[in-house]
């Protein structure tokens, strides 16, 4: 199956690399049509080159891989299928547990961030579980054929982290509109754009490409557990199985009680596929380096003057606004924190201040305020203002 899965994974590759370059053909259209065909070529320039720089190695090792590497890959493969069967007995209990605990929280981690930097997989978050699903039903399924290497997960882990990042936010003037609406056309999703003629194909094309590149990232990390269980008796392997996954569950759970961000959530991943490829020292040298371009990625500031918050149930981004602040939730608008102070000296903002002091006309100076939903505060700081203690 190793030759049918590395067919895989060059053809997705192949294909995720023509999304950055679609939205850029998409950005080059709305400049010409809003500068009446005069484009700015010296920045497209730049943009088309860092696409390239980022791309065109990509797809160079991936289109003309060598014999060699797959050779390669072949030997890494059936050293890793002895080190699963030379375990020794009493480190077997350990290895399920903690592969099944990476099993989920990979998933996890996937599923969530995934969601934190294109609106449409905050709305359907259901489409990364089934990516999941797949990539591990398969691991399991394919439990007794010949191992594909686990560390073949951190480059493609990598890649998508990369990709995304690129698409969504991309060099300085990036326009990522084109993949920020829904293909579902029959239903409203708060304001985003429903998806039509290139635009449904784009978002499709990113949906399916992130879907496979998923799925191939989670089926070695299956397999690996699979071919673990079958050391076990089935009902011991399905209790020590259950075990590991509500560890991950609970860990992830933990992280995200404590605000952490993406790089730490995959940065425990990545350690983990790391120490079950322990047994070959070039192994650890290539995954580490996958792992830290992901992780980098995952650590650049792709929001300037936008502050980043994970809270325990998503992405919360806090940045500049009309007046004040403005609340982003999963990427989308949400809110606006406004500076009354600012409203009341600028005309054209004058409004913002007199429908929060509507109230106010009929009680001038209230002693005390019942504020049902106070929001980002906006009720409160004009209830302030107004005198209320």
């Amino acid at each position: 199956m190793l030759r049918p899965y590395l067919f895989l994974v060059r053809g997705t590759v192949l294909v995720s690399c023509l999304i950055p370059f679609g939205v850029l053909a998409f950005n080059l259209a709305r400049s010409c049509r809003h500068l009446e065909n005069t484009c700015r070529w010296p920045d497209l320039g730049l943009k088309f080159g860092v696409l390239l720089a980022l791309c065109l190695p990509v797809c160079a090792v991936v289109l003309f891989l060598p014999r060699r590497l797959t050779e390669a890959i072949e030997r890494v493969s059936q050293e890793q299928g002895k080190h699963l069967r030379s375990l020794p007995e009493r480190w077997v209990d350990a290895a399920i547990i903690g592969s099944a605990g990476l099993s989920l929280l990979l998933e996890l981690a996937v599923i969530r961030w995934q969601s934190t930097v294109f609106e449409v997989f905050a709305f359907y978050k259901n489409f990364g579980l089934l990516a999941c699903f797949l990539g591990l039903g398969l691991g399991y399924a394919l439990a007794g054929r010949a191992q594909i290497p686990l560390l073949l997960s951190l480059p493609l882990l990598a890649w998508q982290i990369i990709l995304l990042l690129v698409s969504r936010y991309g060099p300085e003037g990036w326009n990522a509109s084109l993949l920020q609406s829904m293909p579902v056309t029959e239903q409203l999703h708060m304001g985003l754009r429903q998806a039509h003629n290139f635009r449904h194909l784009a978002v499709l094309t990113l949906l399916g490409v992130v879907f496979v590149l998923t799925a191939l990232a989670l089926v070695p990390v299956g397999q690996l557990c699979g071919s673990l269980l079958d050391r076990r008796p089935k009902l011991r392997a399905y209790g020590l199985n259950l075990l590991g996954s509500l560890l991950g569950v609970g860990l992830m759970f933990g992280l995200s009680v404590l605000w952490t961000p993406p790089v730490v959530w995959f940065g425990l991943c990545f350690l983990a596929i790391l120490a079950f490829q322990a047994f070959h020292r070039r192994l650890l040298l290539f995954g580490l380096t996958a792992g830290l371009a992901g992780l980098i990625g995952l650590a650049w500031p792709v929001t300037r003057l936008w502050e980043q918050i994970y809270s325990p149930y998503q992405l919360i981004e806090r940045g500049p606004g009309e007046a004040g602040r403005t609340i982003r939730a999963a990427g989308h608008y949400y809110q606006h924190i406004h500076d009354f102070a600012a409203c009341e000296r600028d005309p054209q903002r004058q409004g913002i201040a007199a429908y929060y002091g509507f109230p106010y006309q009929v009680c001038e100076r209230p002693d005390r305020v019942a504020v049902v939903g106070a929001g980002t505060g906006n009720d409160v700081a004009m209830a302030v203002r107004k005198g209320a203690r």
